[in-house]
């Protein structure tokens, strides 16, 4: 019987091989030939004169809205071991009642101060957002998560474009200038992409307008993190940037501008003066951004005005999956709403601006009310933990489960404010309502169909089973 079985499929197989149509080499090669030809945006505009040369369609934007390989959830939930017994980034220490801390190999803050001689683009392209997007990167690979950090300012002739590291109440934390990094990779190549983005909409009539809108690459940066073997401390760089995608080598954003070599001194001089340059401190962290930083994944790229929300996160998974649980190899879905939603909400720039600017208000009712309540409240990490669970469930839970809110899309300006004003909304009832519950309960605003799998954090789900999540470029 087994034998006519496996002849049975046998014969499926080959009327199946018969059935599909046999494609020739040339056919298959024309495939190829359309593949490589195919006419992008980014053709059309640079055939048009309305961008350089050098700008392309944004690398990072695409990879960031292909999935979740390179977002935040992808490295803030923790990471089974090669057996899957164990937690290989996330470990308790029940002498102190505490997550354990992991140094990393390669541990420095980031400050952004410039993007100087960019080139604007022509005409026919209207900018509506600048950004700088920003990932670890060894010249092949994507080794990180992929951050965003929002132009500040510009000046008149939009070439120069600027950042800012003030922190204040109401701040918008995407437009925070200083980020951190962490990774135990230490090969030779190992460094940060900068890669310098514009959100733009198509306006010209001569271009047959179709309000199109899109994000390009102005160009990459590529800061090697290793200088003869040792990790780079304390240090200013003024750093050329170069054209094409960070695949390409030997591009130039402007070609107009050369900086090809010439025996005259000043005109090599003048030409200097005019590359496109990004300008950036890197410093070694201080004892307290390095405690926090302990506490976070072996691999991360974020926002340090973000930092201790980060590690709250991290303490309230110690805490959940290894102090409180009494079956450590129970394998059961666990409900905490927080653990499942905050990696998700944790690189969407709206979500963490209202989530910080709730934080900060409760911080400063419990400062009220410490004299009442009991003092020194805001040093007691139990507590401070309970708040940090308190306010996401508040803000952030509700937020991303309103049916008027559409999914986030990275460099599509029209999806940005779209979520925007659902967000205000419901801001908005907050604020008349006096308490999160009434915004809740409130008629003027439906949510999504409940789902389990919004509130069950799932131990051995696709973030948290140990793979390699390395992709080359296609």
């Amino acid at each position: 019987d087994d034998q006519d079985e496996e002849e049975e499929d046998e014969e499926e197989e080959e009327k199946e091989d018969d059935e599909s149509p046999r494609r020739s080499g040339k056919a298959l090669w024309g495939g190829i030939k359309k593949a490589v030809n195919e006419t992008t945006v980014s053709d059309v505009l640079h055939a048009m004169g309305a961008v350089p040369s050098g700008f392309r369609t944004s690398t990072l934007c695409l990879k960031f809205n292909e999935g979740d390989t390179y977002r935040m959830v992808n490295y803030l939930e923790p990471k089974l071991s090669q057996s899957n017994l164990a937690y290989r980034d996330l470990s308790f220490d029940p002498t102190t009642n505490k997550i354990r801390s992991r140094p990393a190999r390669i541990e420095r803050l980031i400050t952004l101060v410039s993007c100087q001689q960019i080139p604007p683009p022509g005409a026919g392209i209207e900018v509506l957002d600048r950004h700088i997007r920003i990932c670890l990167f060894d010249g092949q690979h994507i080794l990180s998560n992929i951050h965003s950090v929002k132009v500040a300012a510009v000046d008149r002739s939009s070439r120069s474009w600027n950042f800012t590291t003030r922190v204040h109440d109401l701040m918008d934390p995407h437009m925070h200038g200083e980020i951190f990094v962490r990774t135990n990779n230490i090969s030779d190549n190992i460094g940060i992409l900068f890669e310098l983005c514009i959100s733009y909409k198509r306006t010209s009539e001569r271009l047959k307008s179709t309000q199109e809108r899109g994000e390009f690459s102005c160009g990459w940066v590529h800061l090697p993190l290793l200088e003869n073997g040792a990790v780079i401390m304390n240090k200013s760089f003024d750093l050329y940037v170069h054209g094409g995608t960070c695949y390409e080598k030997g591009v130039e954003v402007d070609p107009s501008v050369s900086r090809r070599t010439t025996s005259n001194a000043l005109v090599s001089l003048i030409s200097g003066n005019k590359q496109p340059r990004l300008l950036l401190k890197v410093q070694v962290p201080l004892q307290f951004h390095k405690e926090l930083m302990e506490t976070l994944p072996d691999i991360l790229v974020g926002n340090t005005c973000l930092l201790r929300l980060y590690s709250y996160y991290r303490q309230r998974l110690a805490d959940i999956l290894l102090r409180d649980r009494i079956d450590l190899d129970s394998t059961e879905l666990i409900h905490d709403p927080l653990l499942k939603e905050f990696p998700h909400a944790a690189d969407i720039p709206d979500i963490m601006e209202f989530f910080t600017h709730e934080w900060i208000k409760k911080l400063r009712e419990v400062k009220k009310d410490e004299k009442l309540l009991a003092p020194n409240l805001l040093k007691d990490e139990e507590f401070m933990k309970e708040l940090f669970q308190k306010v996401f469930m508040e803000s952030v839970y509700p937020v991303s489960h309103l049916a008027m809110l559409p999914e986030y899309k990275m460099g599509d300006t029209e999806n940005i404010q779209l979520r925007h004003e659902s967000i205000t909304r419901f801001v908005e009832m907050k604020r008349l309502g006096k308490t999160p519950l009434l915004a809740l309960l409130s008629a003027d605003i439906s949510y999504e169909p409940f789902q389990m799998n919004e509130v069950a954090f799932n131990i051995i789900g696709s973030h948290c089973l140990s793979q390699q999540s390395v992709i080359t470029k296609s």
